[in-house]
């Protein structure tokens, strides 16, 4: 503990907030991830429960922490964004605790994380995220994970299993299988391992209880249970995809897990690796590298191999030895560099693009000038149709930019994405629109793929169309 509070740690940390907040804060609000789920912390904020009014197909704890963290320093993209900041460094401090715990030099550590930073600094401008959350309890908890049949480490144990599992419901899973395999290799027989992932899924049953009690008393655990389990079939089946144009990188990043596997196993065999930490890494691994089914895209892909990285490392500090003062420059080298990458995203945005509004939930974003011209267009027509008491449904993977601004909850309708939407949500919706009154639905001419075409045609097929709007065909 006393290595980890250093000086020369936490000066580490305070550099490396310094790119990851260039990275978050110099880049274009526009539709996707970081919309989306600042939209839902907007909701809350605003009243509105999480999943009864309306969908989030992911355990909350993000977004608990999420709407805390905005209620307390503002509720605006600004503080979103530094929210993003503080999820990043939790990531990066995970993975460093990881490396300094298998006896990786704290040199060669700070160069693996910074290697990290310079891979996933693209992925940073994504903004704030359940999975990368998720991935930071999985990689802490692979930290603390202890063989001990102790009260205080079965508690621990079945704890973390409850947070990486209600951060992200698949990620938990995938958190607990490792575990349980782990417990299972023990030499303490196959009873006594039995008993030890027993009581430990006690704890983390026991806390879901807990948590499922408060929900039913919030009255969103029906929905709760709709959007995050029952509806994971249509997700997985329909949302399958590999990213267009990433298919060969894609394949390059699993054939070299592949050969690292193979390298890290044999150097086990050879007892070049003996401690328990070495060869629980291989399990903790594997089972994040699923974490990148089923959109499989370089985001996803990324993150999920982050441990295989960690392994190269381990394998490259048994046979090579480098010079701590070498690489201590070759870490500040690249730290600027990353600095100066960083600064140069304000070059790529547009003057007077930065939203100086306070009152805006946007402030302390940039937007493009057309975009905001586009935003204002529609959300004045939103703004006077709701005077004649007409209700605006957007129906595109943008509907959030338009919202946002408003304080306006359409409920699923603002993310109408095939396998968002619970079980037979498709039909759901259909159904509302089909008892729908007084409402005006803006259909977005360019077709998302992950939009649910069932909703989108029924509406152009079963409703008048009237007029255009700043790219959306209105229907009545």
């Amino acid at each position: 503990m006393k290595e980890i509070l250093s000086k020369k740690n936490i000066f580490f940390c305070i550099l490396l907030i310094i790119p990851i907040f260039l990275f978050s804060f110099f880049v274009n609000i526009d539709s996707g991830d970081e919309i989306i789920n600042f939209q839902s912390l907007i909701k809350m904020l605003n009243g509105y429960t999480i999943y009864k009014d309306f969908n989030v197909i992911v355990t909350p704890i993000f977004f608990v922490l999420g709407e805390l963290f905005l209620e307390i320093f503002g509720k605006n993209i600004l503080i979103f964004r530094i929210y993003n900041v503080l999820i990043f460094i939790f990531l990066f401090i995970s993975i460093y605790l990881t490396l300094r715990k298998l006896k990786i030099s704290k040199e060669f550590s700070i160069f693996t994380v910074l290697l990290l930073l310079t891979m996933l600094s693209s992925f940073i401008k994504v903004g704030a995220n359940y999975n990368v959350l998720a991935i930071a309890f999985y990689i802490l908890g692979s930290i603390i994970y202890k063989r001990e049949k102790s009260f205080k480490n079965i508690i621990l144990q079945g704890t973390f299993m409850f947070i990486v599992f209600f951060t992200k419901q698949n990620i938990g899973v995938y958190y607990i299988v490792a575990i349980a395999f782990l417990n299972m290799l023990s030499k303490d027989g196959i009873l006594e391992n039995l008993k030890q992932t027993a009581k430990e899924l006690l704890v983390f049953f026991i806390l879901l209880l807990a948590s499922s009690l408060v929900m039913s008393l919030k009255g969103n655990f029906i929905e709760f249970i709709d959007y995050v389990f029952l509806g994971m079939g249509d997700f997985a089946s329909k949302n399958f995809a590999i990213a267009e144009g990433t298919e060969i990188l894609i394949l390059i990043y699993f054939l070299s897990s592949a050969l690292i596997y193979f390298l890290y196993i044999s150097f086990i065999k050879k007892k070049k690796l003996t401690t328990q930490e070495e060869k629980n890494l291989v399990i903790f691994s594997f089972f994040l590298n699923l974490t990148a089914f089923p959109i499989l895209n370089m985001y996803h892909t990324s993150f999920a191999i982050i441990l295989n990285l960690v392994m190269l490392i381990v394998i490259l500090n048994k046979e090579i030895k480098v010079n701590s003062k070498i690489l201590s420059y070759i870490n500040i080298v690249v730290l600027i560099c990353m600095n100066i990458y960083g600064i140069s995203g304000v070059f790529k945005l547009e003057r007077d693009s930065l939203i100086v509004d306070k009152i805006s939930n946007y402030f302390g974003g940039f937007m493009e000038q057309k975009l905001q011209e586009k935003i204002e267009l529609v959300d004045n027509y939103i703004l006077e149709e709701g005077k004649k008491e007409n209700r605006v449904v957007i129906i595109s993977e943008k509907a959030a930019l338009y919202m946002i601004p408003l304080n306006i909850n359409n409920g699923d309708f603002d993310l109408a994405f095939v396998g968002n939407l619970g079980k037979n949500g498709e039909s759901k919706l259909i159904e509302k629109v089909k008892n729908s009154e007084n409402t005006k639905y803006l259909i977005d001419k360019n077709i998302y793929w992950q939009i649910s075409l069932n909703l989108r045609n029924y509406i152009i097929t079963n409703l008048e169309k009237t007029w255009d709007i700043g790219g959306f065909e209105i229907y009545e």
